[in-house]
């Protein structure tokens, strides 16, 4: 993801965060203040979320397993 990539999500996800606004118009806005067109920056900002859900979904699928291994060694141990 690129640094405006980034930027931009921080901006929605801000948006959404302080102005009670949907999220139509919080695009909107983070359209104009990154000068893009609306539908880039609705691409942008979808892209950019599901690239995070998955990335958070395979940190979590992680965890469980360390934690199911780390679990194992302390039943052997016992």
């Amino acid at each position: 993801m690129s640094s405006i990539e980034s930027e931009m999500i921080e901006a929605f996800i801000s948006g959404l965060k302080d102005g009670g606004c949907s999220k139509t118009v919080t695009i909107s806005k983070v359209a104009e203040k990154f000068e893009v067109d609306l539908g880039r920056a609705k691409l942008l900002v979808h892209e950019s979320l599901a690239w995070r859900k998955q990335k958070m979904e395979h940190d979590r699928f992680v965890d469980t397993i360390v934690e199911a291994i780390e679990d194992e060694r302390k039943g052997r141990r016992s």
